[in-house]
């Protein structure tokens, strides 16, 4: 074990520097290329034979989309991830996302207008797939979403022709068309309209792998896919047995943090250490410090590198726990997954709270916990905005829940508090209700194992992760102490 502590100040500036003080790591643009950091494992989802990737909010889905729209974020992605098959000469374009303008994909409310005509979402996305595609006298590029819409119902030969061609010039000057899909959820505001856009999409999708190089590629929630209406069409299965995950393992947590102290402003202090006491000498290419490759995959080199950070502990004494451990397993949700976005709004906290004069190290273990509880803050804060149903459904919970608790005292909670009859007169908005509102007070209870904020267990039992609880303001033994 190496007894170093990497400056305290160089540091905590590092990651204030570098870090992003917002609750979302970028915008309709992607990040600055030299704080992207590409797990390995992410090349499967990058494919453009890949169509679906499914990740939980702060996982990355955006970020990738807007990076690939970059020609120099795909440059940065073709040197990193070589295998993921994408250069700057691949065509990126949307289909659908945020701050798209309005001539070259559909917002919501064109979508709605467009269902409302009669246009099935069949005909909507290949609408959009075939204003995307640049042939001599392409007929679906121009004029308003529903000329589009009604010019592949009423010309379908034409339309093919205009794929065929378009594959064919493509092909020959060995490029490919990736379109991309974002942010599907926005797409309408209630269930039966969503399901059939997204299951429109999966049809024109599939029908699209007959061509060879034009592809498109679904950044979706994993709930959005595990809802039967959805893959209910032939060879279904196709396109889900393929679908990619976007997850981050502890190891790939770090090395975000890594890439970020690295090529901070003032990061000097960081790579200086890392050569000196842990023999990890970092390159630099076109102006990006990259990673040494050990401190990417080896565990117990990021933990000592971690712990040359924090300190050895989680309190005075190594019963407490240890930070590389300690941090990303706080931040876990009922899928077992971390989001890089919780863990580096965490980090930022942490750099930003203050450190005992007596403390050797940059972090201190009563500042990580005051960052696990701004990252559940951040959490529940992002899941309200995806379901804004869940905060009818978990304010009666604050102050009154222990867990892990009996489902019987949460329904219990919830009948006292009147909570159907609440989101079923509409208080969570004109946003997606509850999936499965029909089915009572039990429907709530799956769609919140759905969303990953409950964990079932045995004896009719469940669990809250503490990356939800603690901004809940639920109350476990032991735990991080619940914000009031």
């Amino acid at each position: 074990m190496v007894d170093f502590r990497f400056p305290s100040e160089p540091l905590r500036n590092a990651m204030l520097e570098s870090i992003p003080s917002g609750v979302s790591q970028f915008g309709e643009q992607a990040p600055d290329a030299k704080y992207i950091y590409a797990p390995w494992s992410h090349a499967a989802a990058l494919d453009p034979n890949t169509i679906v990737v499914r990740g939980i909010r702060g996982s990355g889905k955006s970020l990738w989309w807007a990076a690939l729209l970059s020609s120099a974020h795909r440059r940065m992605v073709s040197r990193l991830l070589p295998k993921a098959g994408i250069d700057e000469n691949t065509i990126v374009t949307p289909g659908f996302g945020a701050g798209v303008p309005v001539g070259k994909a559909p917002t919501k409310d064109v979508l709605a207008s467009l269902l409302a005509g009669g246009y099935t979402p069949r005909e909507i996305w290949r609408a959009v797939i075939g204003s995307q595609v640049s042939t001599d006298g392409n007929r679906f590029d121009g004029g308003s979403w529903a000329q589009r819409a009604q010019a592949v119902r009423a010309q379908p030969e034409t339309f093919e022709r205009t794929l065929s061609l378009a594959d064919s010039k493509l092909s020959g000057s060995s490029q490919l068309h990736l379109v991309l899909f974002d942010a599907l959820d926005t797409a309408a505001d209630e269930w039966p309209s969503l399901r059939a856009l997204l299951k429109g999409l999966l049809q024109v999708a599939l029908e699209m792998r007959s061509l060879r190089a034009i592809r498109i590629k679904i950044f979706v929630r994993p709930d959005m896919l595990d809802d039967s209406p959805v893959t209910s069409f032939p060879d279904a299965s196709k396109v889900l047995t393929s679908r990619v995950d976007l997850k981050w393992s502890r190891v790939d947590l770090y090395g975000l943090l890594w890439q970020h102290l690295g090529n901070a402003p003032a990061g000097t202090e960081f790579r200086v250490g890392c050569e000196t006491a842990f023999s990890q000498r970092w390159g630099n290419i076109e102006g990006i410090w990259n990673i040494p490759h050990t401190m990417r995959i080896d565990a117990d080199l990021q933990r000592q590198i971690f712990h040359a950070i924090a300190g050895p502990w989680m309190g005075r004494e190594r019963r407490r726990g240890f930070p590389y451990t300690w941090l990303p397993n706080r931040l876990v949700d009922g899928y077992d997954q971390a989001s890089p976005r919780s863990f580096q709004a965490a980090l930022r906290m942490a750099a930003s709270s203050p450190v005992p004069s007596s403390w050797e190290s940059a972090l201190h273990f009563d500042g990580i916990k005051k960052g696990v509880q701004q990252a559940s803050e951040i959490r529940v804060r992002e899941v309200e905005e995806d379901y804004p149903w869940v905060k009818t459904v978990m304010e009666p919970l604050k102050g009154n829940l222990v867990v892990p608790c009996g489902l019987d005292e949460i329904e219990a909670i919830w009948a006292k508090s009147a909570v159907l009859h609440r989101l079923q007169s509409g208080e969570a908005g004109d946003r997606l209700p509850p999936r499965r509102l029909a089915l009572g007070l039990p429907g709530l209870v799956a769609d919140l194992i759905d969303v990953g904020i409950l964990q079932r267990m045995p004896h009719d039992r469940v669990q809250m992760p503490d990356v939800y609880r603690v901004a809940f303001g639920l109350g476990r033994r032991g735990g991080v102490r619940p914000l009031r």
